[in-house]
């Protein structure tokens, strides 16, 4: 799971998270049903995952704490729209944090 840049903080939730999956006997599960899953229970990690990558890769530089509550306050603002990804990019490209006001 690390490779898709989630971490597990215990092995009990990603133990937890597998039991939800609809393994066959092969231990397969389908890519949808995966999918639909990570972002059933996992979309706001997600999301604050790929805004602190954008900010880091805009700014150059690891997100500070006002960075990170710069992140929180676009993730409140667009959590009921479900993160459309233009809006995320525009709300950090226009985050004082990106613009270096900072």
């Amino acid at each position: 799971m690390e490779v898709l840049g989630i971490t597990f903080h215990t092995t009990d939730e990603l133990h937890e998270a597998m039991r939800e999956l609809d393994v066959d006997r092969n231990g397969q599960v389908s890519f949808a049903e995966f999918k639909q899953l990570m972002v059933q229970h996992y979309q706001d990690d997600l999301v604050r995952g790929l805004l602190k990558n954008l900010t880091l890769y805009g700014t150059g530089r690891k997100p500070n704490v006002a960075a990170l509550a710069e992140i929180r306050t676009i993730q409140n603002r667009l959590r009921g729209r479900r993160y459309p990804l233009r809006d995320v990019v525009k709300a950090v490209v226009r985050s004082d944090v990106f613009l270096g006001t900072q």
